[in-house]
């Protein structure tokens, strides 16, 4: 929220610190009964979206107070989170890991809607990027777990295919760069 000043998630709870936390510090958040999973700050709202490992279940912030706005229905197992307009989130998530065979996916997340599938992807879930012209970078670690050498990819998906997605479609492996 101000210079010099971070969020720090430490197992379920968000911090807002300096540079290292303090003993005694406050938390800004307390998910109480679950590992936090991800936090992300949305650049116009003034929310902050934190989601929990287990449930899944995803928590809106105002950044200015800490307060709980709101929750609403996301998936277990996301670790990569882009917020869009209107509380709505693409999150990289492995809903049903650790079964076997178990597979990450792209999925559009927002309240009041069932996640929505926009891209099937093959192996644990890794990093998403919306970069500044709207475009989508994707990582596919691949189905060995870990990865060896070479066998993650980064996708990268112009803004118009990402849009038209979340709009009611989906996207498919063949209409990505692969840039790395």
């Amino acid at each position: 929220r101000g210079p010099g000043q971070h969020y720090v998630v430490h197992r379920r709870q968000l911090f807002l610190t300096g540079s290292s936390l303090s003993p005694g510090q406050h938390a800004l958040f307390d998910l109480r009964k679950e590992d936090i999973a991800f936090c992300a700050r949305a650049s116009t709202s003034g929310h902050l979206y934190v989601g929990g490992l287990n449930s899944g279940t995803v928590h809106v912030l105002d950044e200015a107070s800490g307060a709980r706005l709101f929750s609403f229905q996301g998936l277990a197992n996301t670790f990569a989170v882009e917020p869009l307009a209107n509380d709505r989130l693409l999150v990289q998530a492995n809903p049903t890991w650790p079964s076997g065979g178990s597979n990450s996916g792209l999925w559009l997340v927002e309240p009041g809607v069932a996640p929505r599938l926009l891209l099937q992807l093959v192996g644990p879930s890794g990093p998403i990027d919306r970069l500044g012209n709207g475009d989508l970078v994707v990582a596919e670690l691949g189905a060995i777990v870990p990865p060896p050498p070479g066998a993650a990819r980064l996708l990268r998906f112009t803004a118009a295919a990402v849009q038209a997605a979340i709009a009611g479609g989906t996207l498919t492996i063949g209409q990505a760069s692969q840039i790395g």
